[in-house]
């Protein structure tokens, strides 16, 4: 896909695509494995305030309500690059997916910590090495939200991360992109996208799950036009329809939500 593009900046996801295929992630599977997320934009506000502890409720942005979930996954989007905590709230595990393998960025520190306060849940770190074990590196420096749409819909699907083999980035990235067109196409009919590999773990050690059970499950094939996702280095958190403002205390609103990523999943 790299050459469909003029400039790389034009080779990044936005937050909108990942809160999309999210989104449509819930509505198709969330209750499986009771999974639920925090759109993106939840972890550019964090750093607008300087203590931890102000850090905006948590609750009001989850969705599906907390009550509905058991693993709750948090997209973070930091300067140019993309992670992802991953919650377990039964666990009371926390899982940091960096496809570069690198240090956790500022927001997640944040978001843990005001998730803490209004769960009341203390959360074990899973350490870096284990969580290497279960995602496949980035080897290039624009497919981070490509890494962290396929980590989520493992776990949407079977409950946990796995490392996947063979894995093509080219390939992978072209199915995000089909993925979005799809979900996107007001003629989608909830039918999720197939896999480009059989589910297997390249790593010998077996792969911890975040719940109880991980049943696979089936996909269907679903013909789209093969057309390029427009991307952009960084979200704006400002659009002439966007009900959110820059001021620096400005709130994610349900609004501003559903601007995002389209009606929320009931």
């Amino acid at each position: 896909m790299k050459d469909e593009v003029k400039k790389e900046v034009e080779l990044y996801l936005d937050d909108q695509h990942i809160d999309k295929i999210y989104n449509a992630l819930v509505k198709v599977i969330g209750k499986k494995h009771r999974v639920g997320f925090i759109t993106v934009l939840y972890s550019t506000l964090v750093m607008k305030y300087e203590m931890e502890e102000n850090v905006l409720n948590t609750l009001q942005y989850i969705h599906p309500a907390v009550q509905e979930i058991s693993i709750l996954l948090v997209p973070i989007h930091y300067s140019i690059h993309y992670t992802l905590a991953v919650f377990n709230l039964d666990k009371k595990e926390v899982w940091y997916f960096d496809s570069l393998f690198s240090r956790s960025r500022p927001p997640y520190k944040r978001i843990k910590t005001a998730l803490e306060r209004d769960l009341k849940i203390k959360f074990k770190e899973i350490s870096k090495t284990l969580c290497q074990k279960l995602i496949n590196k980035q080897i290039d420096g624009y497919n981070c939200g490509v890494h962290i749409c396929r980590i989520a819909e493992e776990i949407f699907f079977n409950g946990s991360s796995q490392r996947l083999t063979p894995f093509v980035i080219e390939e992978e990235r072209a199915r995000t992109r089909d993925i979005y067109d799809g979900i996107c196409d007001p003629s989608w009919n909830g039918q999720w996208f197939p896999q480009l590999q059989t589910p297997c773990i390249a790593d010998a050690s077996p792969s911890p799950s975040f719940s109880e059970t991980s049943e696979l499950s089936t996909t269907n094939d679903f013909d789209m036009t093969d057309t390029t996702i427009s991307d952009s280095a960084r979200s704006t958190t400002e659009s002439p329809n966007s009900p959110i403002s820059s001021d620096e205390n400005a709130v994610i609103t349900h609004e501003h939500i559903e601007y995002l990523i389209g009606s929320l999943p009931t």
